[in-house]
């Protein structure tokens, strides 16, 4: 089992609603796809599981938020990735290195 269906796992057991491969066309018209949806009534956050962490995958990243608004968690266990990046849309887009890490900021979102 991956840390990507641990966290899935977890989320289940504490009773959030969870769509995987969620489709969704963002304000332009763009399709997006989400590997994770967590939901809690009408809210939403998106989780991305990124192995390789480069630029260009954070700014589509950054793009899906912007046209799509859902707040995105990034799930990375296995990179460094710099702070500055997690200051550029606090609250929006942040980044979880860990599974207690991750539902943590999850129910955050979910609660605000």
């Amino acid at each position: 089992m991956n840390n990507l269906e641990q966290l899935v796992n977890e989320l289940r057991e504490r009773n959030f609603t969870i769509e995987m491969n969620f489709k969704i066309k963002g304000s332009s018209g763009v399709p997006y796809n989400f590997e994770v949806i967590v939901r809690k009534g009408d809210k939403l956050v998106g989780v991305e599981y990124l192995l390789d962490v480069k630029s260009e995958n954070l700014l589509q990243v950054v793009i899906k938020h912007l046209d799509t608004k859902i707040p995105i968690i990034i799930f990375c266990t296995q990179s460094n990735i710099a702070e500055d990046f997690e200051c550029i849309l606090k609250g929006k887009i942040e980044i979880a290195r860990t599974i207690d890490e991750a539902l943590l900021k999850i129910e955050r979102l979910l609660r605000n």
